[in-house]
């Protein structure tokens, strides 16, 4: 027992002293690669010719061979595109040299090349279920909003009450309202908070706009009578920045940011964000004007054109992320915190009046925190998820003793009505929001012409807040303010997909259902 724990010992010892040697006769080379205008070229192979010692430039172009024993070697940089080159080195002990390459592009004369593929917006409008989309990317010089693209697509009717941040109502199968849901990223605007809105993202912000007809595909998760609108952002593979400024009529301004950083071949942060402003002081034809007299009595005067004078728009939006690509563990992630904000001041009701509101005003915001993750486990089964809670602050003001005429003066001899200028009773709501939303989506390929897909859509809302002059109700002792009372609202949909390709796939049909 004691000769063959003495041989073991003595055979670690001689091990570890060829280690030690082989790595202490060791070299190491790097350097970096790039072309004819000097910029760094990502994805070169660097070989030493005749071993196995080999690596690839990373996004700055640059290389680098650990453990390569003393001798002279040809190295050599080959990359699809540009001439070969090698270069001869000597490596002495445990020396660190430093190589770099100069690549010249190579030009050869070839037969032509057809390459054929489909894009995203292609590949929506093809599916079975009644679509459309917009690919943005070509508009994204020209001065244009959501609703802006959205009026030059066929079938979508969109009417907007007047100037920027006004509503805008969009018509599918001819419903509107609350029949038509708009999305962002596929998930339902009211549940973003009240900064995120159609008529205020910029075009250059989003990548496309998916319009559906009547059903919706199960991975969007909700569902609505005539359809809905969807709104898809940037997503980032590589460094850009993109930032526009416009100015236009009723002192309207608009600017936009959006930009994006890799940090190395996997990691990016990135920044989006738009801040919209304008008075939207337009003129109106044919008002009938009301004014008092010297007896506070209210007279009718001839009907006039008229500047508003109460109807002033702010909205904004930012939101940071930081992002990972390609990581091996998950092929994409995306962690985003943002902010959105949104004021608007009220001229009128939903109709045209004699009496004009000169006080009445809302605002809006919300903080967000949200997650993508994707993950395809095989070429068969893939998976998705998205997560996101906000907190939206949201506020209305109709209290005003004041009474405003169309030229915007007070009436010194009049007041409102029982203090407001809008409303039923006057309010000074001040309302708060916890949000979290949920999306799970999984693809499993059965075979060449049969897949399947199972959704689960998950919402929760609690709202409470309160207003220090709304009507009090008798509830126990003493009499409370209903604002203070919170209401909860869940919402789950269950959906499952099945769908087949015939015929050489040139027929697809879809089964699917959806349970509330």
């Amino acid at each position: 027992m004691t000769i063959l724990l003495t041989r073991v010992i003595r055979s670690c010892f001689w091990m570890f002293l060829l280690f030690f040697g082989l790595t202490a006769n060791a070299g190491t080379i790097s350097g970096l690669i790039t072309d004819s205008e000097n910029n760094p070229i990502p994805g070169v192979t660097v070989q030493l010719e005749g071993t196995t010692l080999g690596t690839i430039t990373n996004g700055k172009g640059k290389f680098e061979i650990k453990s390569v024993p003393a001798g002279t070697y040809n190295l050599q940089a080959s990359f699809i595109g540009f001439k070969r080159v090698t270069k001869s080195i000597t490596i002495k002990g445990s020396s660190a040299i430093t190589v770099d390459f100069n690549l010249q592009e190579e030009v050869s004369e070839l037969n032509e090349v057809v390459i054929t593929g489909k894009s995203e917006s292609q590949r929506i409008a093809e599916q079975p279920l009644q679509a459309i989309s917009i690919d943005t990317r070509i508009l994204k010089a020209e001065a244009v909003n959501t609703v802006g693209i959205l009026t030059r697509a066929p079938g979508v009717r969109v009417r907007q009450s007047g100037g920027l941040g006004s509503n805008a109502e969009v018509q599918l199968n001819g419903l509107t309202g609350n029949a038509v849901r708009q999305y962002y990223d596929g998930i339902p605007l009211e549940l973003l908070g009240g900064g995120i809105q159609l008529n205020n993202i910029p075009v250059n912000a989003i990548d496309r706009i998916d319009v559906y007809k009547g059903v919706m595909p199960i991975d969007v998760g909700t569902d609505a009578l005539a359809g809905g609108i969807n709104v898809v952002s940037k997503e980032v593979f590589s460094s850009y920045l993109d930032a526009s400024y416009e100015v236009g009529s009723f002192n309207t301004h608009v600017a936009a940011v959006n930009g994006a950083k890799m940090l190395n071949d996997h990691w990016f942060v990135a920044f989006n964000g738009f801040f919209n402003y304008s008075d939207n002081n337009y003129k109106m034809r044919n008002i009938e004007t009301r004014i008092l007299d010297e007896n506070g009595f209210e007279t009718f005067g001839e009907t006039q054109t008229i500047e508003r004078f109460h109807n002033q728009h702010q909205s904004s939006f930012a939101t940071l992320q930081l992002g990972g690509n390609q990581l091996g563990w998950v092929d994409r992630i995306v962690l985003s915190t943002g902010f959105s904000q949104r004021f608007d001041e009220i001229q009128h009701g939903a109709r045209v009046g004699g009496r004009p509101a000169g006080d009445a005003e809302t605002d809006n915001q919300a903080f967000f925190q949200s997650i993508k993750f994707e993950k395809d486990f095989s070429e068969n089964l893939s998976f998705n998820y998205f997560g996101n809670y906000a907190i939206v602050k949201d506020g209305i003001n109709d209290s005003t003793q004041n009474l405003y005429n169309w030229f915007g003066k007070i009436e010194p001899l009049g007041s409102a009505t029982n203090g407001r200028e809008l409303v039923a009773q006057p309010t000074l709501r001040e309302g708060r929001t916890f949000v979290t939303v949920h999306r799970v989506t999984g693809n499993y390929k059965l075979s060449e012409n049969y897949s399947l897909q199972l959704s689960n859509f998950y919402a929760y809302q609690r709202i409470t807040g309160d207003d220090p002059v709304a009507q009090k109700v008798p509830l126990d002792n003493p009499t409370t303010d209903p604002n203070t009372l919170p209401s909860e609202l869940n919402r789950n949909i269950l959906a499952g997909q099945f769908s087949a390709n015939w015929l050489n796939k040139k027929v697809e049909t879809l089964l699917f259902g959806k349970y509330y």
